[in-house]
C-alpha cells in the first residue's frame, strides 16, 4: 500500500510540475511556459508486482521511462548516493539536511535498535511523500559479524 502511495504521490508530483528540459537536458525555467502537464486519466498503470519486474511488461516500462525523464541529472546521481546513519554513519542532522534538499537516494541502517531503524524509516518515507520525492532503498548491516553492526537487542 505505501508503495502505490508513493508511486501516486510521485505522479501527481509530475502532473503539477512537469519536465522543466532544454533541448540539451538542461532544466531552466524559460521553457515553463513550454511544459504540457500529464492529465490524470493519461496515467500510465501504477499497481505492479514483483512478477512485473522479472517479465517483459510495456506499462512497467513505461512507468519508469515516465518516471526517469522527468528526473534532472542531479535526482539521478541521488538515486546512487546511499549514506550510513547510526552509530558508524553520518548523524541524523545530516540525513535530514540530505533528505530534505534531495540530495539521496536511499540509506543504509547501521547499529541501531530495531525499534530506531523502524522510526527512522517511517520518518524518512512521510518526508519523501511530503516532498513528492521517489521511495528510498533501506538497507541494514544487520548480521553478526567480527565488525558487529548488528541490531541491538533484537
Amino acid at each position: 500500500m505505501e508503495n502505490k502511495k508513493s508511486i501516486l504521490l510521485f505522479s501527481v508530483f509530475l502532473v503539477l510540475f512537469g519536465s522543466l528540459q532544454c533541448s540539451n537536458g538542461q532544466t531552466t525555467d524559460d521553457n515553463i511556459d513550454k511544459v504540457e502537464a500529464i492529465e490524470p486519466e493519461d496515467s500510465i498503470v501504477t499497481d505492479f508486482n514483483l512478477v512485473d519486474f522479472y517479465s517483459n511488461n510495456s506499462d512497467l516500462n513505461a512507468s519508469v521511462e515516465m518516471t526517469f525523464s522527468a528526473m534532472t541529472s542531479s535526482d539521478r546521481v541521488a538515486q546512487l548516493i546511499m549514506p550510513a546513519i547510526g552509530e558508524y554513519g553520518q548523524t541524523e542532522a545530516t540525513i535530514d539536511s540530505l533528505v530534505k534538499t534531495g540530495k539521496i537516494g536511499g540509506i543504509l541502517l547501521l547499529n541501531g535498535t530495531a525499534k530506531q531503524f523502524a522510526n527512522w524509516v517511517d520518518k524518512y518515507n512521510n518526508w519523501n511523500d511530503s516532498l513528492g520525492s521517489l521511495p528510498f532503498l533501506y538497507s541494514a548491516d544487520a548480521e553478526p559479524s567480527l565488525v558487529n553492526r548488528k541490531i541491538k537487542n533484537s
